[in-house]
Parts: C-alpha cells; sequence; structure tokens
C-alpha cells in the first residue's frame, strides 16, 4: 500500500485525537462512564474483529470518510447501567435496540461536535445517518487513526477514516490543517463552556437538594427546641412558689422529655455531621448499611411527613458493610425519595416502601411508592438528562440522572422494576466495587 503524505498522515492523527477526546466527554457526561484515554495512533488496518458491535457515520461530498465506534454488546450494556439479558431472541432484540438507540445518539453528539474543523474547508461535506451493525464488519484496508477509550466495563475503540478520493492532498490538506486548528480551539472553548455550564446545573441540583434538607433540618430542631422552652418554663413555674411543695414525680416527667428532646436533636445533628463529613473523605469507604439508612431516613422524616405519606423501611436480614461514598449514595436515595413524594401526591393512599436486602456479593435496594407508575412508553427516557414529567419550576430533570451516574460510579444497576405493580426503582450495588478515581 502507497504511504500517505506526511500532511494527510498528521492531520488523521490530530483529527482522532479531537475526535476521541470528544466521545469521552459525551460517555462521561451523558452515560456518567469514567473513560481513560490511550494514545491515539495510526493503523493499517481494519476494525478489530473481537468487537460485536459497531456504529459509524458517513461524511461525504468533497471529502469521504467515516467516523466509527467499536465495542462488545456486553461493555456497551454496561455503560448504559442496562441488565445484559440475551436469555431469549426477543430479550436479545430489545437490548440491542436499547444499546444502538443510545450509541447513535451519542455517535450524534460527537460527530457533530468534531466535524466543525472539516466541514468549515469544504462546504459539500454532508453527514448520513448512522448505521447499526451487530457482528463482524469488513472495512477497506486503509489507514485509519484509531484510540481505546477504556472504562471500568471494558473498552470502546474509535476509528476515524478519512480518503483523499479526488484531492490534491499535499496542498488541499495543508490549508486544512490550519483552518482545523482555528476550527479545535474554537471547539474546545465551545466545549469548555458547556461542561462549565453542565457542571453548574449538576452543582444547582445538588444544593436544592441540600437546601431542602436544611429546611428540614431547621423545623426539626427548631420544634424540639420549642418544646424545651416550653417545659423550661413549667419546671421554673414550680420552682418559683417558695411554699408550695415541690412535685419531684411532675418534675422528674419534665426532666424526662427534655432528654428525649435533647436526644431527638442530636440524632439530627449527627446525621449532619456524618453527611458533611463523608462528601469530604476521597474514595470508596467502608459503611454499614444500618448506618447510611438511619441517617436517611432521618434526613428526609420532615419531608415524609409534611406531605402525608407513610414511609415503611424494611431492613435486610443482617446487617452488612458496604464500601461506597456514603454521601452521594445519601443524597442519591433522598432524591429517590423526594421523586416518591412528589408522585404520590395526589394518591388516594400516600405510602413509600424501601426494602434492603443482601444478594450476594451485591446489596439489592429497592424504593416503591403508590403512585401511578411511570407509563411503559417514556421508561427509556427517564434517565435522561433534563427529562421530566413535572410541572415546569418543579424540577430540572437531573435528579434520576444523577442517581444513575451515582449508581454506574459505584459500578452498579439501577432501573425500574415492571414487575411491580406500583412505580418501583431497582438498585443493585456491589459491596466492594473496584476503586476508581472521583
Amino acid at each position: 500500500m502507497m504511504h500517505e503524505p506526511s500532511v494527510f498522515a498528521d492531520i488523521l492523527a490530530k483529527s482522532v485525537t479531537k475526535y476521541s477526546e470528544i466521545a469521552a466527554d459525551v460517555l462521561r457526561t451523558v452515560f456518567a462512564a469514567q473513560c481513560k484515554l490511550e494514545k491515539p495512533e495510526l493503523v493499517d488496518d481494519t476494525v478489530s474483529p473481537q468487537n460485536n458491535f459497531f456504529v459509524s457515520i458517513l461524511f461525504t461530498g468533497v471529502v469521504y470518510g467515516e467516523y466509527i465506534l467499536a465495542t462488545d454488546e456486553k461493555t456497551a450494556a454496561a455503560i448504559l447501567g442496562l441488565n445484559y439479558d440475551t436469555s431469549t431472541p426477543e430479550a436479545h432484540e430489545k437490548l440491542r435496540t436499547e444499546i444502538a438507540d443510545a450509541f447513535c445518539e451519542a455517535l450524534n453528539l460527537v460527530v457533530g461536535e468534531s466535524i466543525v474543523g472539516l466541514n468549515q474547508i469544504y462546504r459539500q461535506l454532508t453527514i448520513t445517518p448512522p448505521k447499526v451493525h451487530f457482528g463482524s464488519v469488513r472495512y477497506p484496508k486503509v489507514t485509519l487513526g484509531r484510540a481505546r477509550l477504556v472504562t471500568g466495563h471494558g473498552k470502546l475503540e474509535c476509528y476515524l477514516f478519512i480518503d483523499r478520493m479526488k484531492l490534491d492532498i499535499a496542498a488541499s490538506y495543508q490549508e486544512a490543517l490550519g483552518s482545523m486548528m482555528v476550527a479545535h480551539k474554537d471547539l474546545q472553548g465551545a466545549m469548555d463552556q458547556l461542561q462549565n455550564q453542565q457542571s453548574a446545573l449538576v452543582q444547582s441540583e445538588k444544593m436544592a437538594a441540600l437546601g431542602t434538607m436544611a429546611a428540614g433540618v431547621a423545623h426539626e430542631i427548631n420544634t424540639p427546641l420549642a418544646t424545651v422552652a416550653i417545659v423550661g418554663n413549667q419546671i421554673k413555674d414550680v420552682l418559683s412558689k417558695p411554699d408550695a411543695p415541690i412535685d419531684r414525680p411532675t418534675l422528674l416527667k419534665y426532666v424526662d422529655t427534655i432528654d428525649k428532646t435533647v436526644v431527638r436533636i442530636s440524632r439530627i445533628t449527627n446525621s449532619m455531621r456524618f453527611f458533611a463529613s463523608e462528601s469530604k473523605r476521597p474514595g470508596f469507604n467502608a459503611h454499614k448499611i444500618s448506618k447510611v439508612m438511619e441517617n436517611v431516613l432521618i434526613m428526609c422524616e420532615t419531608q415524609v411527613e409534611a406531605a402525608g405519606v407513610k414511609l415503611e423501611y424494611v431492613p435486610p436480614a443482617q446487617d452488612f458493610v458496604l464500601e461506597c461514598r456514603a454521601s452521594e449514595i445519601s443524597q442519591m436515595l433522598l432524591s429517590l425519595i423526594e421523586n416518591s413524594c412528589d408522585a404520590v401526591e395526589t394518591a388516594p393512599e400516600k405510602w413509600i416502601k424501601i426494602e434492603c436486602r443482601e444478594d450476594g456479593h451485591s446489596f439489592e435496594l429497592k424504593i416503591s411508592d403508590s403512585g401511578p407508575g411511570v407509563p411503559e412508553t417514556i421508561r427509556s427516557r427517564v434517565f435522561d438528562p433534563f427529562f421530566t414529567t413535572k410541572d415546569i419550576g418543579r424540577g430540572s430533570g437531573l435528579g434520576l440522572s444523577l442517581a444513575r451516574g451515582v449508581v454506574s460510579q459505584h459500578q452498579g444497576e439501577i432501573s425500574i422494576d415492571s414487575s411491580q405493580p406500583h412505580t418501583c426503582f431497582k438498585i443493585l450495588l456491589p459491596k466492594k466495587p473496584r476503586q476508581v478515581a472521583a
């Protein structure tokens, strides 16, 4: 095979680098998948036969080429948080459809960003709809730019192929290189701005949840403090009558009320201290599940009572240790409980049930409520960022997306349990996840 001019190799290398960087950013921001980018390379090869899932987008016109994202079905399902169910042809086909839809959208986002440079240079450039292949695919043996994205679930490979066709490569691509460098700089600025906006939205959602929590805590503390003040005045009244005999049983009853009230306040403040201290500790740490759930139940008590909701917690048969970031798990559970409170707002019976059990090396948690359930038509979208069925002003649509992000970072799975008559979210978390960067 005739070697390509160095200028062509240079633009291909730079293009696949940018393409793979954008792909990694999309996986992180949309699917909460932690990615490590290996050094891109140029290869005279075709797509590796070990991969059995391919999504590709052609760009045609003056320049002909193709963007390819390749991996295996199992890795793709894990990144999306899908149950890898191939037990029946129907289940396998459903799984493939969900994988294909999600990765087509992802590749559309990636190509939409990374194609900017080429499209500014060649006005006739057009993009075809994504093509999905399961199984082996034969591509012409040409010079490809390849970069591997390593996730906690497996590897994805980004391939970029550009054909010279009728171009005078030595002249045209030299000019293209300069224009693409400018475009890449502009693109990087746009990506930085987008990431800042996304970070601000995520932080806003977290602060909103924290604000709700703080309001509940303030109410929880002010109420018992008022009780202490009332009982203190009653004791003062008893002791201010010098000629009256001291009613010791009554005084002891007042003191006992104060003791119980102080214990209640202590539980609340300890929960807040636990939540605050754990949010500063890096990595996964060992926590008893009973302690995590105790703090969650304390923190949501006021909100649940104010909504007139009956909350039932079914603990595991035996307490066990979970390695996690406790503050993230707590915030994720509080977000799901808040969603359930909203869902049962108009229900004849208002209840939320939390069930926790040990499942071998995993921890299974179910949160169900008496709401009408999630319609089948939107079940595949409820975890998408910014998707919400709430009225305007009552939700950003990030709650379930952030919950999925927390579960994914703990190498777990979150799904809707459609076998239940009411809304039920099922969460599976490994007891000992692999340690990854925060």
